[in-house]
């Protein structure tokens, strides 16, 4: 009996230890970055498919947006919005739409080289008019091909050199003394064709070196083509995708970057903020952006007069970005930059600082001992007492590291009444 009223104890205990897990178990959802679609492609006689992502900021405004055309998205599709995704939380990159056609092994030799004709009309004449046609798309298309889709990319470029403005071609194959020749042929007609090529392959590629240094010749015939050639020493056939990728994007976009000037001297080489804001006006126009000089050009303009301890240059910055400093995410701006103005005797100013950061961070015990130096400062110690004893009871609340310092600020003023 009790052998069997233990193992009923047994089952009991286990069939609600069950209940329990089901409960704390964590809820799941799936990871869904793009869609998949099915292209009817007359010129190849199948069906396409086509993967499409569109930048985060895609359905909240009503920004054009370059397109990056991925061949072999079944292995690279991803590559392009990682690179986006990344870079684009510190605004260090475009948003921009990535576009992955897939293509099978198997059909890839025929399909990139034997019937390479076939296929750039399939995406000359349906894929770029469909996605054209169904997105909001800017004028800059660019190809990213790997392998034997790298060495299709001289044959579009010598054809069709309208239908991409930038090539990133890594560890290119099939680059024939036809489509070599067919490049210089357009480069004697166009010397002023104004393209960018990223071109790459791992150092073990020596195979593919004479066929890739005789296009690169062909390029040195015209400066209007921006064109870099990298061997990777650390890389294989394999690897270099990744790379090419990055880089080409970083170098393609390099007018996106927002300035920074590390010294006053970096401003004036630069040309002054006259030059800064043509940077922005063209950034803008090409970006389908805002023409402003940018949050972050500005807080490294004021940083470094600050740095330099120049109030005059300082001062002309706030009154020329009225509203940047009020905008600051972190307490610790409105505390530097009001301390800087109190270090110049604008009290007004560095008050009006203080204040500013106040409504924003109501509980921050620095801005307020921030405000107690500043009454301090104006002899009124009874209203410097009041801020500094809030400062204390804020980073007694907080756990504030500052407390020993708030509390001596705090102490002194009292015993100067």
């Amino acid at each position: 009996m009790k052998i069997r009223h233990l193992i009923k104890v047994f089952f009991c205990l286990l069939l609600t230890s069950n209940v329990v897990l089901a409960q704390n178990a964590p809820t799941s959802s799936d990871i869904v970055v793009g869609k998949n679609y099915q292209l009817a492609s007359k010129i190849l006689k199948e069906n396409r498919t086509i993967q499409v992502y569109l930048p985060v900021s895609y359905h909240t405004t009503s920004r054009k947006y370059p397109v990056l055309y991925i061949l072999d998205g079944q292995r690279y599709f991803y590559q392009g919005i990682g690179y986006q995704k990344t870079l684009q939380i510190q605004d260090k990159t475009p948003h921009f739409i990535v576009v992955g056609i897939k293509t099978h092994k198997r059909k890839r030799r025929t399909l990139y080289y034997e019937k390479a004709a076939q296929f750039i009309g399939f995406l000359k004449q349906e894929l770029i008019p469909y996605i054209e046609q169904n997105y909001r798309i800017s004028n800059e298309r660019i190809y990213f091909g790997w392998e034997m889709a790298g060495g299709l990319a001289t044959q579009i470029f010598a054809e069709h050199p309208d239908l991409f403005d930038a090539f990133f071609v890594a560890s290119p194959t099939h680059i024939t003394k036809a489509r070599t020749q067919a490049v210089e042929k357009l480069l004697q007609q166009k010397p002023n064709l104004s393209k960018f090529l990223y071109l790459t392959l791992a150092s073990e590629e020596n195979w593919m070196k004479p066929s890739l240094e005789k296009f690169t010749k062909a390029l040195s015939a015209t400066k209007s083509i921006e064109w870099h050639y990298k061997t990777y020493p650390e890389e294989h056939h394999y690897s270099t995708p990744t790379r090419t990728m990055h880089e080409g994007l970083f170098r393609y976009f390099k007018d996106y970057n927002p300035l920074r000037f590390y010294t006053l001297a970096d401003l004036k080489k630069f040309g002054g903020l006259e030059e800064v804001s043509k940077y922005y006006q063209k950034r803008g126009k090409r970006y389908d952006l805002p023409t402003g000089i940018h949050k972050q050009t500005v807080h490294f303009l004021l940083l470094s007069a600050l740095k330099e301890n120049n109030i005059t240059q300082f001062e002309a910055f706030d009154r020329r970005f009225k509203g940047h400093i009020a905008n600051k995410t972190r307490a610790l701006w409105f505390n530097r930059f009001g301390r800087f103005y109190l270090k110049h005797s604008n009290q007004t100013r560095a008050l009006e600082v203080f204040q500013t950061g106040l409504k924003k961070f109501p509980n921050s015990a620095l801005l307020y001992n921030g405000l107690g130096d500043i009454y301090l400062k104006k002899g009124d110690t009874k209203v410097a007492e009041k801020h500094y004893q809030k400062a204390v009871e804020l980073a007694k609340k907080n756990e504030d590291s500052r407390l020993k310092q708030y509390q001596a600020n705090l102490e002194k003023v009292r015993k100067h009444k």
